[in-house]
């Protein structure tokens, strides 16, 4: 959460990209994800907020538990098609800060599913 990072995010000198779902409600993105990103001075950063992603689509969660939370079912992304998105779109990002400038063609890797803030 954004409390517990608080007090280091301005010390941040290497390029950032912050992630949450559109539908998260353990942390929301209006209060505990875009926090995160608007405390950060460092450049370049990135804020991207994945399409009916819950809190849980960013881990196997919902593996683990056996789907028994809302977040994993209904209307939810699902983790069949998130987790290939969110794993394409890290390793973009990672490997453009590494220098290979053509990966910045693939942040997201799917534009239609992500909304973005970059710095």
């Amino acid at each position: 959460g954004f409390e517990v990072l608080l007090g280091g995010l301005s010390d941040v000198d290497i390029p950032v990209m912050v992630l949450g779902g559109s539908a998260d409600q353990l942390t929301p993105m209006q209060w505990q994800v875009a926090p995160i990103y608007d405390a950060l001075q460092t450049t370049p950063r990135m804020l991207g907020s994945l399409t009916d992603a819950g809190h849980f689509l960013f881990s196997n969660a919902c593996d683990l538990i056996g789907g028994e939370n809302d977040e994993c079912r209904g209307d939810y992304l699902e983790s069949e098609v998130g987790h290939p998105e969110v794993a394409s779109t890290t390793t973009a990002f990672l490997r453009w800060v590494l220098g290979e400038d053509s990966m910045a063609d693939h942040l997201p890797q799917t534009p239609q599913m992500w909304t973005w803030t970059v710095d």
